[in-house]
């Protein structure tokens, strides 16, 4: 974690990453060194891309706050950088800026952006017009079973032996019903497209392979013994989804989707924000937990 970031900073991180070439680097919170100096400043955002022989970089400075920024802000940062060795500098205000600021950066330099609220008719069609739901999953095992040579023969096993150590087969399973149920969320997650294929009931197969070391033995109640070479599991489940209402934001061509999902189980609520870049891959949600499950999220 950067040693001083917010979600803002973060998310315009994060932004920068979809819309940089390959080779580019993003450092967030980096520390610059002045010229002639040992003196280092702190740069939200630093951005370094080869081109040819030398490296140009180019930092990027955040303001989140509930009004624009203003020439103050402006004249802070043409001090800030004025012995900083940086190529370019963009300021970013989640609102905008006045006029006065607008101009005053202009006449030094500065590069401003701000994002901008986005209606559906605004939305480029080079985007994927996001949803974001609450899901509450029910995932439950329904069948377990092993794979031993030689093939097993009669009721559930009563233990499992590796090497010297006995583990009664009910708590053995329990322990894999516990780590695989993260990952069987996880891929039925991944594998819904549409809120209509997580409305289906669902059946999932995981198979484990028993990995090399001490031999694994099954221990039968009537005394059969057999090699372990993998288990089997069968994993049900359905999920109840909850839309909820998104924001959609533009800088630039790079879309922002977010939205304040309440968990009340957890009485916790959090913001989740993804961003896509026409022809990228979509980036992994930023998610940040919000004071409360009453809280609500406005830009």
């Amino acid at each position: 974690m950067p040693k001083r970031s917010n979600e803002f900073q973060r998310l315009v991180r994060v932004i920068y990453e979809q819309l940089l070439p390959a080779g580019a680097t993003v450092t967030e919170s980096a520390l610059v060194k002045e010229r002639g100096s040992e003196v280092r400043r702190e740069v939200d955002i630093l951005i370094e891309q080869p081109v040819a022989d030398v490296t140009l970089r180019l930092a990027v400075e955040c303001r989140d706050r509930s009004r624009s920024a203003d020439i103050e802000w402006i004249d802070q940062l043409i001090g800030k950088y004025r012995d900083l060795p940086i190529d370019r500098v963009i300021a970013v205000s989640r609102i905008g800026f006045t006029e006065n600021a607008e101009g005053r950066a202009s006449a030094n330099g500065i590069d401003t952006r701000s994002l901008l609220d986005a209606l559906a008719s605004d939305w480029p069609a080079e985007l994927v017009t996001l949803t974001m739901a609450r899901f509450k999953m029910s995932l439950r095992l329904t069948r377990w079973g092993l794979t031993t040579v030689p093939p097993w023969q009669g009721d559930e096993p009563v233990a499992i032996c590796i090497g010297e150590v006995t583990v009664q087969a009910k708590e053995l399973v329990t322990l894999f019903q516990r780590n695989l149920t993260g990952q069987v969320a996880d891929f039925i997650l991944k594998r819904w497209k549409t809120f209509a294929d997580s409305s289906k009931p669902w059946v999932q197969p995981v198979s484990v392979e028993v990995p090399e070391g001490p031999e694994a033995h099954a221990v039968g109640k009537d005394g059969f013994n057999a090699k372990v070479m993998g288990l089997f599991f069968l994993f049900e489940g359905s999920a109840e989804v909850t839309p909820v209402p998104v924001h959609r934001h533009l800088y630039g061509a790079v879309g922002v989707t977010s939205a304040a999902i309440q968990i009340p189980e957890l009485k916790q609520a959090f913001k989740v924000t993804v961003v896509q870049s026409p022809g990228k891959s979509i980036s992994r949600p930023i998610v940040e937990a919000l004071p409360g499950a009453d809280q609500t999220y406005s830009t």
